[in-house]
């Protein structure tokens, strides 16, 4: 409504998610029935973050989710350089680092994190970037909507990383020494919990007592971005 001349774009990305979605053999088929969500809660949620899928592109977007701890930012690292070593064009982003921001009103700073996401990829499209790497932990369908739907994401594939609790713990302890490290800690078992329920990811790989380079390379053979 305060964007009248958006509602086009809007719609025509909710038809074709919902085609996607009441395709009987749509993989996305028993995830949206079991998370009954609707489709007029993302509308709103779009249009509250002001993101919009205004462009027309071939994006192929390859998220990488996991709970802290998992490795998700040093994987995505390592899946950039393996790639710009093989001169395959791509961004890679770390989105929580894009949310970092404490608002005086209040508000969700996730609004700003997705139009911060949306500015940077259509900087990279108009340089001819086709691929994207984006590191984030995501909790729900609609988390997942608004990714494809900043980066105007033709083809996304998630993978999840995982490894034991304690193994995450530990990494998280040593990486947080400030005031939040408890609660970040905390958070680590909470957030595996969440992600368990969600079950978004396409497919997984251990990044526990591996390479980085072993891990980056499984999941980027997995995602058909490289060969074996």
């Amino acid at each position: 409504p305060r964007s009248p001349w958006q509602r086009a774009y809007v719609e025509r990305v909710i038809g074709s998610i919902r085609r996607d979605c009441l395709d009987p053999y749509s993989k996305y088929e028993l995830r949206v029935r079991r998370k009954a969500f609707s489709w007029n809660t993302i509308t709103c949620i779009w249009l509250e973050y002001g993101v919009f899928t205004s462009r027309i592109s071939t994006v192929t977007l390859l998220i990488i989710t996991g709970t802290m701890g998992a490795g998700k930012t040093t994987v995505l690292c390592e899946a950039s350089d393996t790639l710009a070593l093989h001169h395959i064009a791509h961004g890679a982003i770390d989105l929580d680092a894009f949310g970092i921001v404490y608002l005086p009103s209040g508000a969700d700073k996730n609004g700003v994190m997705y139009r911060n996401l949306q500015s940077v990829c259509e900087n990279y499209a108009a340089l001819g970037v086709t691929r994207l790497l984006l590191a984030r932990a995501i909790e729900n369908p609609v988390e997942l909507e608004l990714c494809r739907a900043a980066v105007s994401a033709t083809n996304t594939v998630v993978c999840r990383l995982r490894a034991s609790i304690q193994t995450m713990e530990q990494r998280v302890r040593m990486r947080e020494s400030g005031i939040a490290q408890r609660d970040y800690v905390l958070r680590v078992a909470e957030l595996n919990a969440i992600l368990d329920r969600a079950r978004l990811e396409d497919f997984t790989v251990n990044s526990e007592n591996r390479s980085v380079t072993e891990v980056a390379q499984e999941m980027l053979v997995k995602a058909g971005w490289r060969s074996k």
